[in-house]
């Protein structure tokens, strides 16, 4: 039996794809970010860190065991603290990009002492945006819309 016809169309180019189309901007919803426990009193939040790839926030644990961009464990630190100042930022209308933007436009101004205003925290190591987009995404309970 001759195949080469059928050999012939399987290694044809594929045909030219096409555009990806509009992407549509997600919207964090801030009251999902929550770094509570449990049992804890009202407005406690607890941010730690478990090692290099791992953050706790509140009675979630965030694996960045796949994010292997990040090189210590003051950058995961750092992370944790911008989830919240995200969650603080977010108005449930900018978009993902829009807080990250604003979130990278206060650390150029302020540097990493944005990250915990009002209290002296000295081991941050200033993540990219796309660790902290990382994080987010892999945090439970964070829920987004999208802004069309």
């Amino acid at each position: 039996r001759d195949v080469t016809a059928e050999a012939k169309a399987l290694a044809r180019p594929d045909p030219p794809c096409l555009p990806f189309g509009k992407v549509v901007e997600r919207v964090p919803e801030g009251g999902s970010i929550q770094a509570t426990r449990e049992g804890d009193r009202p407005g406690m939040e607890k941010v730690s860190i478990g090692g290099l790839h791992e953050i706790r926030f509140g009675d979630n644990t965030i694996n960045l065991q796949s994010v292997h961009q990040l090189v210590d464990k003051s950058q995961t630190r750092a992370i944790g603290e911008a989830l919240l100042t995200l969650r603080n930022a977010s108005n449930g209308r900018l978009s993902l990009r829009e807080l990250l933007d604003g979130l990278e436009s206060r650390l150029e101004r302020e540097g990493l002492d944005a990250l915990s205003p009002n209290r002296f925290v000295g081991n941050f190591a200033r993540p990219r945006r796309f660790e902290v987009a990382m994080a987010l995404n892999r945090l439970r309970g964070c829920r987004f819309s999208q802004q069309r």
